[in-house]
């Protein structure tokens, strides 16, 4: 499954409640490094294998990559567990969600347009007194129509999906998990309100894997090698795990000899940068073998710039990549951007365009057709309001420091 163009409305914080993404090459493709071919041989639509959000604290990176896990999720056709895996997007999401999408499985292009219910939408503030503790699932498919094009769209078809919708036909709908319209094969009558009518045509394509997202947080240690594990820190002499004794073996430079830990305090022996190095390299090697999705939360983090290259450069090259597996992250450093050669592939989340401040994803190839710019220096400039802190507000920090340093307490 390759996902292309996807809208998500009843996300409170985006401007009119609305996300929108584009995951193919919509700019003119010269070079093919960093994208990968689907469709037939006529087809001149590419994905995209990297793609970034960038932008400073608070202006959506976070909702955004949450909402494309739940999105891939969704187009591969299964969602039950959701509680559990988007839990963290109650405080956005309205009672009702409406998804559409348009992807490619097997070289075919499909439409997929959902309605959702969000079963535990926050009320003035605070969450229902139900919770999520009567055991159901978090959100539930509502309504559902799935359209296949009749053949292979362009590009401009893509950006758009009324025109996609045009030249297509209806495959299968369903009005809710109760009364559902079989179009033309029988068999919706099995699906449960957590499951997609995608899914019969999905569930065969290992490209639909979908390794989730990787946090600033993330407190897993993968089974690695002790290679994997010197490329993060080079004081690493030795590290392996018995499963069968649940131990852990650990060898730094400067030790006599080994140490044999259980796996969590050899962990814990580990810098954050090494824990959260090695998570990445063991979901990217994953991916990399089937294709699919790997979504990073401020890759940056705890990493020099060197070693996120080297993670970047993994999903472009088509040595490394080669079944177009996709990296998208998230990044505060305008410098990361320097590393991507395309436009289209890079979006510049601000929370300062609208009156009401909500947040906003902006294509940087929309805005600016100068190839010879540096990314970097467009995302600092402000060129986009709202890339960079405001001025007022930095200087209200200010202000605020050096009254408590004279001591004249809050400083507005």
């Amino acid at each position: 499954m390759n996902l292309l163009r996807f809208s998500v409305e009843g996300v409170s914080i985006f401007e009119n409640g609305t996300l929108t993404l584009d995951l193919y090459a919509s700019d003119k493709v010269v070079k093919e490094e960093g994208l990968t071919h689907i469709g037939n041989a006529k087809s001149r639509i590419y994905t995209q294998n990297v793609i970034a959000l960038a932008g400073i604290n608070a202006s959506g990176k976070t909702t955004s990559l949450r909402i494309i896990d739940l999105v891939t999720d969704i187009v591969n056709g299964d969602i039950s567990g959701s509680s559990f895996r988007y839990g963290a997007l109650l405080p956005v999401l309205q009672p009702n969600i409406t998804v559409k999408a348009i992807f490619e499985a097997s070289g075919v292009f499909y439409l997929l347009e959902s309605h959702l219910t969000n079963r535990y939408p926050l009320k003035g503030g605070e969450m229902f007194e139900t919770g999520m503790h009567d055991g159901r699932n978090m959100l539930a498919f509502a309504s559902e129509a799935l359209w296949e094009h009749r053949g292979t769209p362009t590009k401009m078809v893509l950006a758009s999906f009324e025109a996609f919708q045009k030249d297509a036909e209806l495959l299968r709908s369903r009005k809710s998990s109760e009364s559902i319209e079989d179009l033309p094969e029988q068999g919706n009558q099995y699906l449960t309100d957590t499951i997609s009518v995608t899914l019969p045509y999905v569930r065969n394509n290992v490209k639909g894997v979908n390794f989730g997202m990787i946090s600033p947080v993330s407190q897993i240690m993968p089974d690695t090698v002790t290679s994997v594990l010197r490329t993060f820190d080079d004081s690493i002499v030795d590290y392996s795990l018995d499963h069968e004794e649940n131990k852990a073996h650990l060898q730094f430079r400067d030790d006599d000899s080994e140490r044999v830990l259980s796996p969590a305090m050899a962990f814990n022996m580990l810098s954050t940068g090494t824990k959260r190095g090695a998570l990445m390299i063991d979901f990217a090697t994953k991916v990399l073998q089937t294709g699919g999705y790997l979504v990073v939360d401020e890759i940056e983090n705890s990493l020099n710039k060197q070693l996120v290259e080297v993670v970047i450069q993994l999903f472009l090259s088509s040595k490394t990549n080669p079944y177009g597996a996709t990296l998208i992250f998230s990044t505060h450093y305008p410098e990361i951007l320097d590393i991507l050669t395309r436009k289209d592939n890079i979006y510049f989340m601000t929370r300062g365009r609208s009156v009401d401040a909500r947040a906003e994803a902006v294509k940087y190839s929309t805005i600016d057709k100068r190839i010879e710019n540096k990314r970097s220096e467009v995302f600092e400039s402000n060129f986009v309001k709202g890339t960079a802190p405001k001025y007022a507000d930095v200087q209200a920090l200010r202000r605020y420091i050096i009254g408590q340093l004279e001591g004249d307490g809050d400083v507005h």
